[in-house]
């Protein structure tokens, strides 16, 4: 089931900084067409396509190749949890040449933003081209494998976070209808 994981990725080197003082909207409602000029690309936000406990999911265009680009809310709960427990969470995630490790998705950089006099964190990660009823739709594989496989990898994934004692809540999974 190798088509699970097809991604558009970008060059691991991309990582964004900014500051922009461009306009008086919340960031955290950035709208269709938004452009934030950066050193070497334009990012343009497409629209929400998650959102959490902790900020949304923006669907984003840099480069010409579509990412998702998780913008936090801010505070100091968030600020603490982000300064202390993500580089770790990172480095651990971020393990490319290991291959027994669980399948986590690829964490391509990470930035912070001040705008309209608020500070903010975000999170580049792969856009997944498919959505699951699409994948389902397009497969030769049963829809029990695909669910199976998915709850597997899920599993894994988990237990891969409880071995390295990293708390986590808020799983879930997007459905569509």
């Amino acid at each position: 089931m190798n088509h699970i994981n097809k991604t558009i990725d970008l060059d691991s080197n991309f990582i964004l900084n900014s500051k922009t003082d461009e306009s008086t909207e919340d960031i955290r409602n950035i709208p269709n067409g938004y452009k934030i000029v950066h050193k070497n690309c334009i990012v343009v936000f497409d629209k929400i396509i998650g959102e959490g406990s902790y900020g949304k999911v923006y669907l984003v265009y840099a480069k010409d190749k579509k990412l998702a680009l998780k913008l936090t809310n801010d505070g100091d709960e968030c600020r603490f949890i982000q300064t202390y427990l993500t580089p770790y969470e990172i480095g651990l995630f971020y393990s490319k040449n290991n291959n027994s490790e669980p399948p986590f998705i690829k964490y391509l950089g990470s930035g912070s933003l001040l705008y309209n006099e608020k500070f903010y964190h975000y999170y580049l990660m792969p856009y997944y081209v498919q959505s699951l009823s699409e994948l389902l739709k397009d497969s030769n594989d049963s829809k029990e494998n695909i669910f199976f496989t998915i709850a597997l990898r899920t599993m894994n994934a988990l237990g891969y976070l409880c071995s390295k004692n990293i708390t986590h809540d808020d799983i879930k999974y997007l459905a569509e209808n």
